[in-house]
């Protein structure tokens, strides 16, 4: 598999995977009550970490990267992750640290079950 391949693979998978992102925490947003905790962010990224975890245990090479790099890399982000918690720290102190530990333990865990219950 060359550098070409896999660039290729990995433009793709962004191209499907960012315009995903943002579509989805548009109507998250729209549908969840209030901003005092970033829901729409917790589920895009856990669902990306499940979706990277099943992804990891069955494909392999070009597939994998495409997916996890591609897609994953650019559905789920720090740069969101960020914002939300620099937000939280200005605006809703009391639910940050929550929002944190939330947001962090949910992707490990969410990744650690997907990726166990494919190579089962």
């Amino acid at each position: 598999m060359g550098p070409t391949v896999i660039i290729m693979a990995i433009v793709i998978g962004a191209c499907i995977g960012a315009p995903l992102r943002y579509f989805t925490e548009q109507r998250l947003t729209a549908a969840l009550p209030g901003r005092s905790f970033p829901w729409a962010l917790l589920l895009i990224n856990v669902s990306g970490c499940v979706l990277a975890g099943v992804a990891a245990a069955q494909l392999h090479g070009t597939a994998r990267i495409f997916v996890i790099t591609g897609i994953c890399g650019s559905l789920t982000t720090f740069s969101g992750f960020g914002w939300s918690m620099y937000w939280l720290w200005h605006e809703r102190k009391q639910v940050w640290l929550a929002a944190l530990a939330t947001m962090t333990i949910a992707c490990i865990v969410g990744f650690w079950i997907a990726y166990w219950i494919c190579t089962r």
